[in-house]
């Protein structure tokens, strides 16, 4: 009776659907996959993007393809091109997988492999700054003007030129080491 009972349970959680991969993902190497139903998209740093491809997902395997035509002995060739990945973990907001095909394997460098994540949990390193200016004008009179500049460090000077009918004093205030949380 307990094998039969475990039998079915197993039967049950290997028919069950399986969530298919959504949406845009990034790796911390600026690579992109993109899953749209049945089309897919695959974007590396080093070559070009491959757009347009025909996507299939099964538990365990990501397929992307893409076929052409050329002209051949008999009239056309086809030739399709394969970009075959293992699907190691999946879950909401990231996804890992090795690249299988040779095709993959040279498109992402020879990486063993891939972790991509949502443009929520990915973290650009190329986005920095050195200053940040904010500008406020006068309002015709009736707001003060002022000026912030916050630098890269975290230093932040604030200036306040008043509003030119009954302040004229400029002040000057400097914080250095401004806790940033950016």
């Amino acid at each position: 009776m307990r094998l039969v009972l475990l039998s079915l349970i197993l039967l049950l959680t290997a028919c069950s659907q399986f969530t298919k991969l959504d949406g845009t993902f990034y790796s911390d190497k600026q690579d992109c996959v993109r899953f749209n139903d049945d089309e897919g998209l695959l974007e590396s740093k080093t070559h070009i993007p491959m757009r347009g491809l025909k996507l299939k997902q099964t538990r365990t395997k990501l397929k992307f393809s893409h076929a052409t035509l050329s002209l051949g002995r008999i009239l056309f060739r086809k030739h399709v091109y394969k970009y075959h990945f293992k699907l190691l973990s999946k879950t909401d907001d990231e996804f890992k997988v090795s690249p299988i095909s040779r095709l993959a394997k040279e498109y992402f460098d020879n990486r063993i492999i891939l972790t991509f994540k949502t443009k929520y949990k990915f973290a650009d390193p190329t986005n920095y700054f050195t200053k940040i200016y904010f500008y406020r004008s006068r309002c015709l009179g009736l707001c003060n003007e002022l000026h912030l500049e916050l630098d890269y460090s975290g230093n932040l000077k604030v200036t306040d030129n008043g509003n030119g009918v009954t302040d004229t004093a400029k002040t000057t205030i400097t914080l250095e080491k401004f806790p940033l949380k950016i």
